[in-house]
């Protein structure tokens, strides 16, 4: 998908989500624009949000143990449930 004018991204598809759910292979997130509180695939460099349909970019953390280097993509939002 174009994220915006002249920047496509690949858009990590719903069984590459769920194939990192299953593997603890997430991080947590929030929309910039919503403020929603949801989680995507750990090395996605973007999150579409599934409320407003944003796309927010995400940076590395340490925590999650991956470089900016690995970085690829957009993940699909997934709402986080408490």
């Amino acid at each position: 998908i174009e994220i915006s004018p002249g920047v496509p991204q690949p858009l990590r598809l719903a069984k590459e989500t769920e194939s990192a759910l299953q593997k603890g292979f997430v991080r947590d997130s929030a929309c910039q624009y919503c403020d929603l509180t949801m989680c995507c695939i750990r090395d996605a460099s973007f999150v579409l949000c599934p409320s407003c349909r944003q796309a927010t970019p995400l940076q590395a953390d340490e925590s999650y143990d991956v470089s900016s280097n690995d970085m690829f993509g957009v993940g699909l939002g997934i709402l986080k449930y408490i």
